[in-house]
């Protein structure tokens, strides 16, 4: 406060004395205000126009201290507050912004119980599904892991020695029908380990197999690890070659299929994905033109795969 001066001063009509000029003038050249002396009587009228108690002041000599109500005004309140004309249509706004807030609530609770009934059905499909996975896994593996036995075992002389092809001059060396087959075959010695196998050598055999299971226990994790980055990978590089979102994202879904369940044919991927086979065609083209997705194996035996150039494509990113 100035020199001398007091709250009936003060809030009643007076001459502007700053207590610093130079701030002041500041403030006036930044067009924070008006003019000089009447910032009091600015709030005292503002307050009595939005139906307000004035304002009161204290000053203890070192310190001054404004009080002030306020208030939320409703929703489309008259320039000038609160009247004894405006009182009646602003209860019947509150009225009609009250039926609108129900409405919505029951609205957005009506859609919460379509997500969690949605929620539920995707759940119980989930779990319908682990379980036959489960179901197929532990049905299956007994003959699938005696058919990559026999694999292993006709084809580890033609690793070791290739029959010649007199048509391209070269060796022809066979192929596995599977990553998995590789896998279990080089993690139980390679090609060579089948070469001195005694004709019945159950225990070998026993060992495959536990090597043969190991290894598809373990590829879960895997499977899913190359789908969400395989996935990520694909919507950053490949997404804008599809004009219809809805075309590119079936396509993203097989190709997260394709990762999770490596080596199936066309037919049962269209199966499982509910598509038609003539569809699907259309959608592997797409991903086997990107070198995406390749076929390996023979026409009755073989599946499709992601390509090691995508993989690594996809690990090159990460790093």
């Amino acid at each position: 406060m100035p020199e001398n001066w007091t709250l009936e001063k003060l809030t009643g009509p007076h001459n502007s004395q700053p207590y610093n000029p130079y701030i002041a003038h500041c403030f006036f050249r930044a067009g924070q205000i008006e003019s000089w002396g009447q910032g009091v009587e600015k709030i005292m009228r503002l307050c009595q126009a939005d139906g307000l108690p004035a304002p009161t002041y204290e000053f203890d000599g070192s310190f001054f201290t404004l009080y002030f109500t306020a208030h939320r005004p409703p929703v489309g309140m008259p320039v000038g507050g609160l009247t004894l004309d405006s009182t009646h249509e602003i209860k019947k706004m509150e009225e009609v912004t009250l039926n609108k807030v129900h409405q919505l609530s029951e609205i957005v609770n009506h859609e919460s119980e379509i997500v969690n009934e949605l929620s539920e059905i995707a759940n119980k499909l989930s779990s319908k599904i682990n379980r036959q996975s489960d179901i197929i896994t532990v049905d299956n593996t007994d003959a699938e892991w005696e058919k990559a036995w026999r694999e292993a075992n006709d084809k580890s002389h033609a690793f070791h020695i290739p029959p010649f092809n007199p048509s391209t001059g070269k060796p022809d060396w066979p192929r596995w029908s599977s990553p998995l087959v590789k896998e279990v075959v080089d993690a139980f010695g390679g090609p060579k380990a089948f070469l001195t196998l005694q004709e019945n050598d159950e225990e070998s055999k026993r060992r495959f197999q536990t090597i043969y299971r190991d290894t598809l226990k373990n590829q879960k994790p895997q499977n899913e690890w190359l789908m969400s980055n395989a996935v990520n990978y694909f919507q950053k590089n490949y997404q804008k070659k599809f004009k219809k979102s809805d075309y590119y994202h079936n396509v993203e879904r097989l190709l997260a299929y394709i990762c999770l369940q490596e080596g199936l044919k066309a037919n049962r991927y269209a199966a499982d994905l509910d598509m038609a086979p003539s569809t699907l065609a259309r959608y592997i083209k797409e991903l086997r033109n990107e070198n995406i997705i390749e076929f390996v194996g023979a026409t009755k035996s073989g599946g499709y795969f992601i390509t090691d150039d995508y993989k690594g494509k996809i690990k090159r990113l990460i790093k």
